[in-house]
């Protein structure tokens, strides 16, 4: 929440794990980080639950914070969303 939010002017996905433990990313957060998007002309917010039970600290990836167990699943709502919004992203020169 310390960046310039506002400056983001294209489609944003927020993804976050309802149990995802790490301080750093609460998903109690994920409201207030989609307002502070005022410029993206779209965002959108997908939660997950569910996977493995974790082998790693909260803030690792073998735990809610990496969507242990889940990666196929939220790496296709990733790309699903990379593509249908693929028309609005800046292209480099």
């Amino acid at each position: 929440m310390d960046m310039q939010l506002e400056m983001i002017k294209v489609p944003v996905l927020i993804v976050a794990h309802r149990q995802d433990g790490c301080k750093l990313t609460p998903p109690g957060d994920t409201a207030g980080l989609k307002s502070a998007l005022k410029h993206a002309p779209k965002v959108e917010l997908l939660s997950f639950d569910g996977g493995e039970r974790a082998k790693s600290e909260p803030c690792k990836a073998l735990s809610a914070h990496g969507f242990y167990g889940i990666e196929a699943q939220v790496v296709s709502a990733i790309a699903d969303f990379v593509k249908a919004n693929n028309g609005q992203l800046p292209v480099s020169k």
